[in-house]
């Protein structure tokens, strides 16, 4: 595992073939230098923007196996959420 890895809020776009948006959903990406994982399956931007970043990360965890082995340690490195460097309250 890298030494700092990145939580972050994202809008996912599906583009048809002349790049016009045929569907929006929300939710996160987590990445470090040797991986990478994203969860889209938050409906609508007021519930995205209403996570804390307690709740982003447990929304993370709980969303995929990738996502939970990539979060069981984050005490050794650098972990940042929204930009922010994050401590579990």
């Amino acid at each position: 595992m890298s030494m700092e890895m990145h939580l972050v809020r994202t809008r996912f776009e599906t583009l048809d073939e002349s790049g016009n948006v045929q569907f929006v959903t929300y939710g996160a990406r987590l990445y470090d230098d040797l991986e990478c994982t994203y969860a889209n399956t938050i409906s609508n931007l007021e519930d995205l923007l209403n996570m804390n970043s307690d709740d982003l990360v447990d929304f993370m965890r709980s969303s995929s196996s990738a996502a939970h082995a990539m979060l069981f340690d984050t005490e050794s490195i650098r972990f940042f959420v929204d930009g922010e460097i994050y401590s579990a309250d």
